[in-house]
C-alpha cells in the first residue's frame, strides 16, 4: 500500500472528534489510523462501512448543507454504516472549525488538516489511505457531485 512521504505526514493534523482542541498543539500529529476490528462490532448489526471521501479548501459556506444532505443519503441505506472523511487542504476561511465542531457531536466525521497546501490529488490520496471502509467514494464539498448519486453507487 502506499503511503505519504515522511516530510508529508509530519505536517498533518488529524482530529477525530473525540480529541480536544484548542489551537494547533493541541491536535495529534497524523501517524496512522489502527483499522477497525471486526470483534468491535457485533454480527447482528455488522453493516458494510462506506467512506465518503471529501477534498475541502474553503468550503466554510458549504459545510452544513453538504453534511445536512450526507447525513439524510446515509439515513436512507440502512444496510450500511457511512463515515465521512475530510481532508482540508489548509484553509484560509473556517473549513476547519466547522468540520470541527460537526465531529464533536457526529462520530461518522473525521478530519484530516494539512499545516499546508499540499494540493487536490494529496487531499484525495491521503483520503484513501486513511479510509476505514470497504468501499471509499470521493465527492466535492461544492455539491457539484450530488451525494443522492450515492445511492445509484450503493445499490450495485
Amino acid at each position: 500500500m502506499p503511503t505519504l512521504d515522511q516530510d508529508k505526514q509530519e505536517e498533518i493534523a488529524f482530529f477525530d472528534g473525540h480529541a480536544a482542541i484548542d489551537a494547533y498543539d493541541a491536535f495529534e500529529v497524523f501517524t496512522g489510523v489502527e483499522p477497525q476490528r471486526s470483534d468491535e462490532r457485533s454480527v447482528i448489526d455488522l453493516k458494510r462501512l462506506v467512506t465518503i471521501s471529501i477534498p475541502v479548501l474553503n468550503e466554510a459556506d458549504n459545510i452544513k448543507p453538504l453534511l445536512e444532505r450526507l447525513r439524510a443519503v446515509a439515513g436512507s441505506h440502512p444496510r450500511y454504516d457511512f463515515e465521512f472523511l475530510f481532508t482540508d487542504n489548509a484553509s484560509t476561511d473556517a473549513t476547519f472549525e466547522r468540520l470541527a465542531d460537526e465531529a464533536r457531536s457526529d462520530d461518522r466525521i473525521r478530519v484530516i488538516r494539512f499545516t499546508r497546501n499540499f494540493g487536490f490529488q494529496t487531499s484525495i490520496l491521503t483520503n484513501y489511505l486513511n479510509a476505514r471502509g470497504a468501499a471509499a467514494i470521493q465527492i466535492d464539498a461544492d455539491l457539484q457531485d450530488p451525494p443522492e448519486l450515492i445511492a445509484r453507487i450503493s445499490a450495485r
